[in-house]
């Protein structure tokens, strides 16, 4: 509480600097969830188009 009050330009940067520091690591874990998810999708899809068309051109 003492820095809410404080006059020190440390201070008035902790503040502004507290939010960013402790969201980021929760941003950065999100993101690499969501490229691991995007990559599995991808994956999959490509799997599915790739056994559709072997099947469709196995009857040829």
């Amino acid at each position: 509480m003492f820095l809410l009050f404080s006059r020190s330009a440390i201070g008035h940067v902790s503040l502004l600097v507290f939010p960013f520091t402790t969201a980021f690591p929760v941003f950065v874990g999100l993101e690499i969830l969501k490229g691991l998810s995007n990559a599995l999708y991808s994956g999959s899809t490509e799997a599915l188009v790739y056994d559709s068309l072997k099947a469709k051109y196995r009857g040829i």
